[in-house]
């Protein structure tokens, strides 16, 4: 007698029922316990980021102290070199001229002045402080720049605008250089390119152009007017330093002077680069300063200690 096959749809039936009963009460056993853990590393991953931003605001306080530590120190540090200065650099500058000129306007003129006294305490004499107008130079056109030749006895005839304007650097740079007996460079005062200070009839032998104090300068100005002045001093024998202070920190127009192969000081407002001021006016020319770009923040050694 065979086995009936109802009997194997029943028992195929049952294990289906079964298995379905298993999978729901599986996933009934198993849901709670997945969320408890999912809620758990989430608690956790709480924990451990509630802890890292504690580490960090920990980490921000210590270097916050350390900053203000190291700021306290620089000033120390600069506030001592200020005291020793006078004495470190005595005679440096014994029997030499020395032009002061401003490619920009000095907010209060208290850099200028500060930067005078340190180079007459060091022997120097500072006949003349030139201030130029760098905005008026700037936007003048050709006939101006043509005007200014005349005024200053050139004799341009067909030259070209470029040519013009090189040959106005130069004689201004010479007027500098060996003095300006017959006054010629009233003319820059006239025309408005620039405020004179003192005696324009004192040969110099050296000059401290200021480039920028507090606002960056425009890279088509310093082109139109540092460059071709600094170039014309250099040309004529005038040993020169480009300076700026530290609150320029954008459109550092010492990076741009870098180039023409003369000392450069991007810290003028500081003592240090007081002393470095009067070490590239001794013959050590270097880029010194604070910025990208500079290669000593101090003088070296010999520059305060050998003879004028």
């Amino acid at each position: 007698m065979g086995v009936d096959w109802r009997l194997y749809v029943g028992t195929l039936v049952a294990i289906l029922i079964f298995f379905g009963l298993g999978v729901l009460v599986g996933i009934g056993l198993t849901r709670e316990p997945t969320a408890q853990r999912l809620e758990g590393q989430i608690r956790r991953l709480e924990a451990r980021l509630t802890n890292e931003l504690l580490r960090r605001d920990e980490r921000i306080r210590l270097l916050e102290s350390d900053l203000r530590t190291m700021r306290q120190r620089w000033d120390e540090v600069q506030e001592w070199l200020a005291g020793i200065l006078p004495s470190l650099t005595a005679r440096q500058l014994v029997f030499r001229n020395i032009a002061l000129i401003a490619c920009a306007p000095d907010p209060d003129g208290a850099l200028i002045e500060r930067v005078r006294e340190t180079l007459q305490k060091a022997g120097a004499t500072v006949p003349v402080i030139i201030t130029l107008s760098p905005d008026t130079i700037q936007a003048a056109d050709a006939t101006t720049w043509r005007q200014m030749a005349q005024k200053l006895g050139l004799v341009i005839g067909e030259a070209t605008d470029e040519a013009v304007k090189e040959a106005v650097w130069k004689r201004l740079a010479l007027l500098v250089r060996y003095g300006d007996a017959a006054g010629q460079l009233n003319a820059l005062t006239a025309m408005g390119w620039a405020k004179v200070t003192g005696s324009l009839s004192t040969p110099v032998g050296s000059a401290v152009l200021l480039a920028a104090f507090e606002q960056p300068r425009d890279g088509e100005q310093v082109q139109a007017v540092d460059l071709p002045l600094l170039r014309a001093l250099k040309n004529v024998g005038v040993r020169t330093v480009v300076c700026e202070t530290t609150k320029v920190r954008e459109s550092s127009v010492v990076a741009m002077a870098q180039v023409a192969g003369v000392a450069t000081v991007d810290h003028a407002d500081t003592p240090m680069g007081l002393l470095c001021i009067i070490a590239a006016l001794t013959g050590h020319t270097d880029r010194y300063g604070l910025k990208n770009g500079a290669r000593q923040m101090l003088p070296p050694v010999k520059a305060l200690t050998s003879e004028p």
